[in-house]
């Protein structure tokens, strides 16, 4: 070999083997740091939901969307007609969006593997995505236990392992003096990436706030006496007073175990309420708060469910912590 030849391997040589070691001990690209917001417990966030976002009349766009802006989301259903639930907000006529533009909509496990999709296609992106809450307005009782029974089951064929459930949520101590359960012990956002809740609101009260909790609560109350443990979804009983925490109107003792979502209407003292909510650790949604959302979002409301849930929210004191980080960064602790 030419001298120069020579000269030009001895150069080289380092390099090579410095670029043979490192190819021995190549490791996977590190994960990108999670949001701040991936430390803090589940209950200490407060954040923007939509209110009817399935409703075209509502929302112009795909119910797709809507999860890309918030992890919060509702969908009312009907029974059953020709074997399916229908979503829609109307009992006889009603659309939905979740299919594609132009069409009527899907049922509700249509919907279902819509959402389904949609965070499957995130986890392909920079690793799970934050957790999805779905909170399910039933407009009519679910009368028997098998279509209870039918529901949880299409709820677990859809989401499969994706789904957390009612047992999958561990409890604290039970306080002394004490009804039911200890308070729940929320993981942190990081923990739920990836994970789906459905959580189970009562009935239509027709609007009206003292009467709401009669009419839901003991629509729920049947649906975990019925399913308990092997419940695929949770449920948010009425809430008015403060005391309702503590003694939920029209549910057995036995079964406060399993609650952790409580359901407010916007309204006089619906902030007092929360401060009671928060105390036990439930995670508390309120709706109809479109003119109050400073007030909400500066009384620590968890999940705050708005019509114009796109918008920028108007506050100059107080932002919420959504995911995505629009309109404001996750991580303000409640």
């Amino acid at each position: 070999m030419p001298l120069r030849g020579r000269f030009a391997s001895l150069i080289l040589l380092p390099f090579a083997l410095l670029a043979a070691a490192c190819h021995r001990s190549a490791r996977p690209e590190p994960i990108r740091p999670r949001p701040p917001g991936d430390t803090l417990t589940f209950d200490a966030t407060r954040e923007i939901a939509c209110h009817n976002c399935y409703d075209p009349d509502r929302y112009s766009r795909r119910l797709k969307h809507a999860v890309r802006q918030v992890r919060s989301i509702e969908l009312d259903f009907w029974p059953r007609r020709a074997g399916a639930w229908q979503v829609r907000h109307d009992s006889i006529k009603g659309r939905n969006n979740c299919g594609e533009s132009g069409t009527r909509g899907l049922d509700l496990a249509g919907c279902f593997h819509v959402l389904a999709k949609v965070l499957e296609s995130e986890s392909a992106g920079d690793g799970p995505p934050p957790a999805l809450t779905v909170f399910l307005d039933q407009k009519a009782r679910l009368d028997s236990p098998r279509e209870m029974e039918s529901l949880d089951s299409l709820a677990a064929a859809v989401f499969g392992q994706r789904l957390f459930r009612p047992s999958d949520l561990p409890r604290g101590p039970q306080q002394r003096g004490a009804r039911g359960a200890g308070n729940p012990k929320w993981p942190v956002h990081g923990a739920l990436r990836g994970r789906v809740m459905l959580v189970l609101t009562g009935g239509d009260a027709g609007g009206k706030l003292i009467l709401g909790p009669k009419i839901t609560n003991p629509q729920l109350e049947r649906y975990v006496r019925a399913r308990q443990g092997r419940a695929a979804m949770f449920v948010a009983p009425s809430l008015v007073n403060p005391g309702d925490v503590k003694d939920v109107p029209f549910f057995d003792s036995s079964l406060e175990k399993w609650v952790a979502f409580g359901n407010m209407q916007s309204g006089p003292g619906v902030l007092e309420l929360n401060e009671s909510v928060r105390a036990h650790r439930w995670i508390g949604r309120v709706w109809s708060g479109d003119q109050r959302v400073c007030r909400h979002l500066d009384g620590r409301v968890a999940r705050i469910a708005l019509y114009h849930f796109e918008r920028k929210v108007p506050c100059k004191d107080v932002q919420p912590d959504n995911w995505p980080p629009a309109p404001s960064a996750l991580g303000v602790q409640r």
